[in-house]
């Protein structure tokens, strides 16, 4: 479901008003919303519409807002409907990060400041607080102040989302490693998660997509569109699963460093970043092989536990 140019043309007025005209275009790349750029002048905008009905933008509003309070490089929200009375959905309508995100051919030297100065911000997200574990609620979560997730504890959200889902992969899900090896190695991983003693924290699932660059300076960071709360490790875990995707080069190391400028690391940090990783990673390819068993994901996924090692 797409809104028509009448419908756009008058969101456009009632967000930017008459002022200058405003041209607009359909972005392709919008995962979990309908998204559209909105031109005024040199300045853009994002226009971005809940496909779902009864759903809303207020976590995300809320996300940005917090994090834009503690100095973080992320879009300013300039309007919010939580029911556009037109068009039934919830928009939102964004600044823009100007910049593209990092590529194959950007610099390794320059790489390495950009991922640096997105870890220092990754860290502040991460410290911004959410009451309970998964995917955020988003009913709970426009009513108050605070971001509410699904699960009350965090060993109901592994079991649910992790566990039981895991117990699905197929034998040959990974060539070259036995079924009976990764489920144990997986059983494994979602019992170190359990007992972490971090408490529930904004997650951004952050991928070298979200980076923003523009002639070599950092940005931000984009994309708050499938955002949770869970441990504070749970963001490094999911960046070093998709490390080196369509890269020629890693860019964990660089995204850790930022992040311990900003706070520290517990002692086993890269233990539990690892079991993290893991976990992602074997539910992702699970959903992937349900999905299409085609699609890069499965290829990520299947690089990534390959290259962690399931030794258990």
């Amino acid at each position: 479901m797409h809104p028509d140019d009448t419908y756009l043309r008058e969101l456009a007025t009632r967000y930017l008003g008459t002022g200058r005209p405003v041209s607009w275009e359909r972005v392709a790349d919008g995962a979990s919303t309908i998204v559209y750029r909105f031109q005024r002048g040199t300045e853009r905008f994002y226009l971005r519409i809940l496909p779902e009905e009864g759903s809303t933008f207020a976590p995300e509003v809320l996300a940005h807002q917090l994090a834009g309070s503690l100095g973080c490089s992320v879009p300013e929200v300039l309007a919010y409907e939580p029911l556009d009375p037109v068009f039934q959905r919830s928009t939102m309508l964004t600044t823009e990060i100007a910049g593209t995100p990092i590529a194959a051919d950007t610099p390794v030297d320059t790489a390495a400041e950009i991922v640096r100065a997105a870890g220092g911000d990754l860290a502040r997200i991460n410290a911004i607080p959410v009451q309970g574990y998964g995917w955020i609620d988003r009913e709970a979560s426009q009513t108050e102040d605070r971001l509410y997730a699904e699960h009350p504890d965090l060993a109901s959200m592994i079991e649910r989302e992790y566990r039981q889902a895991i117990e699905r992969l197929p034998d040959d899900a990974v060539p070259g490693l036995s079924g009976d090896t990764l489920q144990s190695g997986c059983s494994t991983q979602s019992k170190s998660c359990r007992t972490t003693p971090d408490p529930s924290s904004l997650m951004e699932t952050l991928t070298r997509l979200h980076i923003f660059a523009d002639e070599a300076r950092y940005t931000g960071i984009i994309d708050f569109g499938e955002i949770r709360g869970m441990p504070r490790l749970y963001d490094l875990g999911h960046h070093l699963m998709h490390d080196r995707e369509r890269l020629p080069y890693s860019t964990f190391g660089w995204l850790l460093e930022g992040y311990g400028e900003v706070t520290a690391l517990p002692e086993a940090h890269r233990e539990m970043i690892l079991a993290w990783s893991r976990l992602i990673a074997a539910r992702a390819l699970l959903r992937g092989l349900e999905r299409n068993p085609a699609s890069p994901i499965v290829a990520t996924a299947r690089r990534s536990i390959a290259r962690a090692g399931f030794s258990v």
